[in-house]
């Protein structure tokens, strides 16, 4: 990438009398854009540089945003871009030569890197039931791990058991760990056999990773198996209550920060919106519902009306793609999610934060609370704008929808971090981009 990066700049600037320093700064406006946009666009995630199909479109769309920064600079700091900017011939020729060069480096990668590389050789350790609860998450690996076969605390003769080849006994893990060149050990059930313990620790010391199925499918989706940890409901816990102190009065300073700033800064396209709903329809411009927030409290969470004003008259229901209840401007806002701007206020009220799980409504909380395993623990940080679930999920329409952006959200409550929010607050322009509220 650095590489087409620089054959572009070099290109606009042959023959331009710039000072040297002049390429330097442009150039490392280039790049800031251009890794900007490569991790909302998912360019860096391994599972789509993987794939030719997905890896090339994720690359274009990344190099397109890129592009669209990097010349409106030029029309703000004329000076700090060279003279291709002012030329559509040389805009062209730009974005062709990047093109092609991220292109044939993306290709290369998944050639010569990602399928020439291996899977890991994983042996899971658990019994044949463990195996059948789990196969979701099995198939969920296969991507990324190559799984040999099973380990049953008593094989009994067994050959196979549901689709995975039995390779022995607990007590013969040393064995299997030579034999099959396991690289790490997955445990879906080990029980509590002191032997078995024993015969774990032994593959540790001889270097072979051991780690448990839910830990790994975090890893490699980005989400919490909560059907799968009924017994183990500490899994889903964070590992430091809250998040720590420093961090959570850290978090809550930026909140107020960002939203007084936006609120100030947005007031005259707030008052626009505002004047253009009261136009588009009747009722009221704001629309106000009853959401649970922090630790099961309720509050009062506002965004602009998008929906006729009889669009519950049924009852509480899910929003649908291309819901008929909205109104001729709420098809706009809906997607671009504008109309959740006013919920600022809720984020300088303390009511949200600007990154969390979203709220959801009590009606559905204590619905969904009754048969989704561990609901009320995403209750365990302040709702938020965006977060975790909305970058990595589509909107939530059924009960199913709610059971996996669950998953997410609890992987954020267990492992939010100033990272993290950095991550999701970048994916968050990816997604405001594709326009996909309902």
């Amino acid at each position: 990438m650095a590489i087409s990066l620089f054959a572009a700049i070099a290109f606009g600037f042959a023959g331009s009398g710039f000072a040297p320093h002049v390429p330097v700064l442009s150039f490392g406006l280039l790049v800031a854009t251009w890794l900007t946009s490569a991790a909302v666009f998912d360019c860096y995630d391994l599972r789509v540089a993987a794939r030719v199909r997905d890896s090339l479109p994720a690359a274009a769309r990344a190099l397109f945003a890129t592009s669209l920064v990097y010349f409106t600079v030029q029309l703000v700091i004329p000076e700090l871009i060279p003279p291709l900017g002012r030329n559509l011939t040389g805009v062209a020729a730009w974005f062709a030569i990047a093109l092609v060069a991220i292109s044939v480096a993306r290709i290369a990668y998944v050639r010569l890197i990602a399928q020439a590389a291996e899977r890991r050789r994983v042996a899971l350790v658990g019994t044949p039931e463990c195996e059948r609860a789990a196969s979701g998450l099995l198939k969920t690996i296969e991507s990324e791990y190559n799984v040999v076969g099973l380990v049953l605390r008593d094989n009994a003769g067994s050959a196979s058991a549901d689709g995975l080849r039995v390779l022995g006994s607990h007590a013969e893990l040393a064995r299997i760990v030579s034999d099959e060149v396991i690289d790490e050990v997955i445990v879906a059930d080990a029980g509590e056999d002191p032997a078995t313990m024993d015969a774990l620790i032994g593959s540790y010391e001889s270097g072979v990773i051991v780690r448990t199925l839910s830990d790994v499918f975090e890893e490699v989706t980005g989400r919490i198996p909560v059907q799968y940890l009924r017994p183990h409901w500490f899994a889903v816990l964070p590992r430091r209550p809250g998040g720590g102190r420093l961090y959570d009065r850290a978090r809550r300073v930026l909140d107020v920060l960002v939203a007084g700033a936006a609120l100030l800064l947005l007031a005259p396209v707030l008052a626009a919106l505002a004047c253009a709903i009261w136009l588009d329809s009747p009722g009221p411009i704001l629309y106000r519902q009853d959401r649970e927030g922090y630790r099961g409290r309720c509050f009062s969470m506002v965004k602009f009306r998008t929906m006729q004003v009889d669009a519950e008259r049924d009852g509480p229901r899910w929003a649908i793609q291309g819901d008929p209840r909205r109104t001729r401007l709420g098809k706009f806002l809906r997607p671009m999610r504008i109309d959740e701007l006013p919920q600022l206020w809720n984020v300088l009220t303390g009511e949200m934060s600007l990154i969390g799980p979203r709220p959801e409504r009590p009606c559905f909380v204590a619905e969904l609370g009754q048969t989704i395993p561990f609901y009320r623990a995403r209750l365990l940080v302040r709702p938020g704008i965006t977060g975790w679930a909305q970058v990595r999920f589509a909107y939530t329409a059924s009960a199913a929808d709610a059971l996996e952006k669950l998953q997410y959200d609890l992987y954020y409550v267990k492992h939010r971090s100033p990272f993290l929010d950095l991550v999701i607050a970048f994916k968050t322009v990816g997604v405001l981009l594709h326009a996909s509220g309902r």
